[in-house]
């Protein structure tokens, strides 16, 4: 991907990926996509970040078929209503696209995604505010 394909924004976005070496990459491509980008390697780090620091996108590797994964995004939709959600899974399956609709998350992207379509995506999202339903 070439620098500066997208526009930089002064928006920061959290990745919240417990493999520190596919988290550690994504991060890196994503700043160097232009997307000011932080790293949470645990639940417990993202929700410490969502309190502290304002993101206006989240991207989270999930598993939405596993109750725990989908309490947990509930509890950061529920810390941060106005962050877009975007939701990184193996498996994207009609139900999981369902269960993502349900829980307030805004985009399901399976793997493998390109990055085009991730940056594509946050890019996207950068043009406006999330709405609170």
């Amino acid at each position: 991907m070439q620098p500066g394909l997208f526009t930089t924004h002064d928006s920061r976005t959290l990745l919240v990926d417990a493999n520190n070496e596919h988290g550690g990459q994504l991060v890196e491509q994503l700043n160097h996509a232009g997307f000011k980008t932080d790293f949470a390697v645990s639940w417990g780090a993202a929700h410490a970040a969502v309190r502290t620091h304002y993101y206006h996108s989240l991207i989270v590797v999930a598993e939405l078929d596993l109750p725990i994964d989908r309490e947990q995004l509930d509890e950061l939709r529920r810390a941060a209503p106005r962050v877009w959600m975007i939701v990184l899974s193996d498996h994207a399956s009609e139900r999981a696209q369902k269960l993502a609709r349900r829980h307030g998350l805004d985009a399901l992207l399976s793997a493998p995604f390109s990055m085009h379509d991730l940056t594509s995506r946050l890019a996207a999202f950068s043009l406006r505010a999330r709405p609170t339903y």
